[in-house]
């Protein structure tokens, strides 16, 4: 399956738990195919500790609305970080990792 690094927008971010967020993102373009059990690496900017891509899990794809949501748990500063967007921010997320079910 093609890997592809993609600068999505996000549409909104949803505080679901005191400790979870969900990142609805979409793109101009229709998302590429991706599977369960599949997950997406994004890029952290404006965190001086976070070096690193953070692996998310992929929580839904609809093709439909051609939308994909991210739930994010908040446990460090890249994922607190994260959970600081908002809608109109650009996301850049390589996709789709990891093997599918």
């Amino acid at each position: 399956m093609k890997k592809y690094i993609l600068d999505l927008k996000v549409k909104s971010v949803e505080r679901v738990h005191e400790r979870y967020v969900l990142i609805r993102l979409t793109d101009d373009k229709p998302l590429p195919e991706m599977r369960p059990g599949q997950f997406v690496e994004v890029r952290v900017d404006g965190s001086s500790s976070t070096f690193l891509r953070r692996p998310i899990s992929i929580n839904l794809v609809d093709y439909v609305s051609n939308e994909l949501w991210l739930l994010v748990a908040c446990v460090g500063d890249g994922t607190r970080r994260l959970a600081e967007l908002q809608a109109g921010d650009t996301l850049n997320c390589v996709l789709p990792l990891g093997n599918g079910f």
